[in-house]
């Protein structure tokens, strides 16, 4: 029987192979006389025509951001003539701040498949449904977003305060930490509950904007440069060549870092490797210490190790921008661990260019320096509300809404007005 079946499977073996099989020619001319051939530029898809333009008083209305940091929150206004104002910079309380030390420590959120016994299951629908009721009730859905909502308040209440009640806020932009595992249903239950419309949701098609892109955005930069032409802004998307971005945070609580990857004109990109640090936060009391005590040595020598670790972690990984934020990120000492840091590593000059610009800024006004840094990421989330309020998004603007927005701004303004990397030279 096995050498039956042996031998018919080699007469089936023989009858494949011996098919005669028609040869298959693609449809393609190949120039034998030039290996290269001039390539077009990429072509974006065409867009669709607004259906409607923004009003006078959605024109005139002023962007208004707001950022969590790992220990306060900001507010910036970006007024419709392309300035900023720094409204205010809260600190947060006990409750705020162990909040946002627990957060980049919570894990994701199970999706029902993933349950692995029937009390996972019963956990998860009782904390949807309470949820629910409390959104319901006109309560914050959980006592998370209950804490994270008190301080976004405090800094409404202080942003409406120095607009006044003739520039009511209907919407905004929110930065939080890049490490804070914040949900896109928190940040929405967020603003629900404060009753305004999250703006980044319409702008980015999801409500959740990091640090890194915020921060990004307020030196200019993943936004396009021509805001008000949405297909100029598409073919500029495709353009666009991958940056690596090295974005280092200094704030009271901590000592945080990530290598993000942006690869389009809108504030988005990919985390290669992070890190939040508590114990190097300036609370612990080293930085207090004197330029020539060895524990201050000891720990800005750990800074500069914590950022060369992080970056060897992306072992292929090509600096090519630098971005320091946070209140203690205008500190000389910092500036120094951090080009002792990046020595011998493959940096583009444009990051090295910028920490030399950051040293000149301090050298001249260290507590300008220090304001402008502290306000970064909630001066990126202004500008990107803004820009959300006036649109066009995803759509072509008609010659009407044109003359509309000339009317207000002025023939050939700008929307986007770029910040200068010491900024402190304006």
């Amino acid at each position: 029987m096995g050498l039956k079946l042996l031998v018919s499977l080699l007469l089936l073996f023989r009858l494949v192979i011996s098919v005669d099989f028609e040869p298959i020619y693609l449809d393609v001319e190949v120039d034998f006389q030039s290996d290269e051939k001039p390539q077009e530029p990429p072509t974006a898809s065409p867009l669709p025509k607004c259906e409607t333009c923004p009003t006078i008083e959605q024109l005139q209305a002023h962007g208004v951001g707001f950022a969590l940091e790992a220990s306060h929150g900001t507010a910036v206004v970006r007024l419709y003539n392309g300035s900023f104002h720094h409204v205010a910079l809260i600190e947060g309380d006990a409750s705020y701040t162990a909040l946002m030390r627990r957060l980049p420590m919570r894990l994701p959120r199970c999706i029902p498949l993933q349950f692995g016994t029937n009390w996972e299951q019963l956990q998860y629908h009782t904390s949807r449904a309470l949820r629910s009721l409390n959104i319901f009730l006109g309560r914050p859905s959980t006592s998370e977003v209950g804490i994270l909502a008190s301080m976004v308040s405090k800094l409404l209440e202080a942003t409406q305060v120095w607009l006044g009640d003739a520039n009511p806020i209907a919407g905004a932009v929110l930065s939080t930490p890049f490490d804070s595992r914040l949900k896109a249903e928190e940040i929405l239950d967020l603003f629900d509950y404060l009753k305004l419309q999250c703006l980044t949701d319409r702008y980015l098609l999801h409500p959740v904007l990091g640090a890194t892109h915020a921060a990004y955005a307020d030196y200019g930069k993943c936004l396009c440069h021509n805001c008000l032409d949405a297909a100029d802004c598409a073919r500029e998307n495709l353009l666009l060549q991958p940056k690596e971005v090295l974005h280092l945070d200094l704030s009271n609580a901590s000592f945080s870092g990530v290598v993000m990857s942006f690869k389009s004109s809108n504030p988005g990109g990919s985390a290669e490797a992070s890190f939040t640090d508590s114990s190097l936060g300036p609370a612990n009391g080293l930085r207090a210490t004197k330029d020539d005590d060895s524990s201050s040595e000891m720990y800005w020598n750990d800074v500069s190790y914590r950022i060369r670790a992080l970056i060897f972690e992306v072992y292929t990984v090509h600096v090519d921008e630098l971005i320091l934020t946070g209140p203690h990120a205008a500190d000389k000492r910092l500036h120094t661990a951090v080009k002792k840091a990046l020595h011998g590593l493959r940096v583009d000059e444009v990051a090295l260019k910028f920490l030399e610009d950051l040293e000149s800024a301090a050298n001249r006004d260290q507590e300008k320096l220090k304001s402008f840094l502290s306000f970064s990421t909630a001066r990126g989330a202004a500008e990107i509300a803004k820009r959300a309020q006036e649109g066009p998004i995803r759509c072509a603007q008609s010659e009407e809404c044109r003359r509309r927005r000339e009317q207000v701004h002025g023939q050939g303004q700008a929307m986007l007005v770029h910040q200068d990397p010491s900024g402190v030279s304006t």
